[in-house]
């Protein structure tokens, strides 16, 4: 049986027989990978801390016939306030099912790797704009951001007022060319000038309002949503948690 070392952080973890975790790791050098921590739910297991969601280690594993197998796990970051902190673990579980459903089992991207691990260690500093961040450079990663300004279908070129999400061309439809084809998603250019500045600066500018960032939460999540063809379970807690209108922690 062969082993492999490699840093990764735990974008999934579930009980597992009597005491074992099932764990979904995406690994800097080897992309996402599933595994077994056997015994890591005993209290005085060596692995118990760091097979958790959202740790951040170097792990050793051994490879199995299905699953590989922890050995062992030298933690770098421990996402110890997300675990403490309802909204924060909200947060940090709508990254994490977005990184799971947008990668595949062993395809090394280092990139995304990236913004997954930078986006979660913001999260657990209480950096809420780190979520809208993550979702704006994953369009970019996957080649799927938005034009913006020029309407998909006929080139017309916009800079202010309404166009509609057309989700089929990843992009946006002027309103004469909606109507052609039947799409009615209406969306402000200043919500689409959002998004381009998410992506830009890594950002929020004070000009743009709460209402500005859940327009603009809601069209990359569509977007997203569209490109692997199914919803993410994790919106709906997550959402209400994006803008300063939810200051208090519900716990």
């Amino acid at each position: 049986m062969g082993s492999f070392v490699t840093e990764g952080i735990v974008i999934g973890a579930r009980r597992y027989a009597e005491a074992d975790r099932l764990i979904v790791i995406f690994t800097r050098d080897r992309g996402k990978l599933s595994a077994i921590a056997k015994s890591a739910r005993k209290p005085r297991s060596k692995l118990r801390g760091g097979t958790e969601a959202f740790v951040r280690a170097n792990f050793e594993f051994a490879e199995g016939k299905t699953l590989s197998i922890v050995r062992h796990a030298e933690v770098i970051s421990a996402g110890l306030k997300l675990r403490d902190d309802w909204k924060l673990l909200q947060l940090a579980g709508h990254i994490s099912e977005i990184a799971k459903k947008l990668s595949e089992e062993h395809v090394p991207d280092e990139e995304f790797y990236e913004l997954i691990a930078n986006a979660i260690e913001k999260v657990g500093e209480g950096d809420i704009e780190a979520v809208q961040i993550f979702k704006a450079k994953t369009l970019e990663h996957m080649g799927i951001f938005p034009e913006i300004g020029r309407c998909m279908k006929c080139g017309t070129s916009k800079s202010s007022g309404i166009v509609h999400l057309d989700l089929t061309r990843d992009g946006f439809l002027c309103a004469d060319c909606a109507a052609d084809t039947q799409v009615y998603h209406p969306v402000s250019m200043k919500v689409l000038h959002l998004l381009r500045t998410l992506y830009e600066t890594g950002s929020v500018p004070d000009e743009f309002s709460d209402d500005d960032r859940e327009k603009a939460d809601e069209v990359m999540t569509l977007l997203l949503q569209g490109f692997i063809q199914a919803p993410f379970k994790t919106w709906r807690g997550a959402k209400k948690y994006l803008t300063n209108k939810q200051t208090k922690n519900p716990r």
